[in-house]
């Protein structure tokens, strides 16, 4: 078995956090979004640009997200 120290790895710089990837102008649907991973998802598309809907079952969480989600979208 190998260690990690043992591969002696050398130290990476980390990744920038400026947007990775642009979504501007794609919409996106994610379903479970309104918590958990699927909310995760959701707001970093969001971050990227996309307009996103959220479908999920419980209609109060789903305002929630819905309402975290209008800071990081722009108006068509």
């Amino acid at each position: 078995m190998i260690l990690a120290k043992e591969l002696a790895l050398k130290p990476t710089k980390p990744m920038p956090s400026a947007n990775l990837f642009d979504l501007s102008g794609r919409v996106a649907v994610v379903t479970g979004g309104n918590g958990g991973i699927g909310r995760g998802i959701a707001l970093g598309l969001a971050q990227a640009g996309a307009a996103v809907g959220v479908l999920a079952r419980n209609e109060e969480k789903n305002q929630r997200v819905m309402s975290e989600l209008q800071r990081w979208e722009l108006p068509p």
